[in-house]
């Protein structure tokens, strides 16, 4: 299974044409959901979390969460970013190589290319592995892609309007006193 890689530099789109699909990819051959579920139950087990709670975490039916760890079925890419983000490696959860626990801060923190770059490959790879997803696989990673960026300047978008409405409020009550 290859996925597509950024070429070098500092580009924030994944464009086809210019990916590198030679060799082994982002994730090994040896790929498969039941070893990503084993992966979710020793992330459960680190955490010290029953499933129903784990499941809770992101508003999941406890038997959802055992479906993943069972391997019946794929997480939703917020989740595996979600545990990206609470200090697991991206590269473990996704392949099985390395630390369980990311040694530095997560790749995606802080770098919207790195972000853009793992929410494509969770994408691609949720398309190749759902019999439910029906789409060619980088179709459905680019649109996830989109998707993830309209989501992201929808939430910037709000943040700048809880500023600008706090910073009037200010201004009034100081301007009022």
């Amino acid at each position: 299974m290859n996925f597509p890689r950024l070429p070098d530099g500092n580009s924030d789109k994944v464009d086809p044409e210019k990916c590198d699909v030679s060799g082994e990819g982002f994730v090994g051959d040896d790929w498969s959901k039941e070893t990503l579920g084993a992966r979710l139950r020793e992330v459960r087990s680190a955490l010290g979390l029953t499933a129903s709670k784990m499941a809770a975490l992101w508003s999941l039916e406890r038997k959802t969460w055992e479906r993943y760890e069972h391997g019946d079925g794929l997480p939703k890419a917020n989740v595996l970013i979600d545990l990206a983000e609470r200090g697991f490696s991206e590269i473990w959860l996704l392949t099985g190589k390395g630390d369980m626990h990311a040694a530095a801060p997560s790749v995606t923190t802080g770098d919207p290319a790195a972000t853009r770059v793992a929410v494509y490959n969770v994408a691609y790879l949720l398309a190749q592995e759902s019999p439910r997803i029906n789409l060619d696989p980088d179709d459905f990673a680019l649109t996830f892609q989109d998707l993830f960026d309209q989501l992201l300047q929808q939430q910037e978008d709000e943040q700048d309007e809880q500023v600008a409405s706090l910073a009037v409020q200010r201004l009034l009550r100081e301007g009022g006193g």
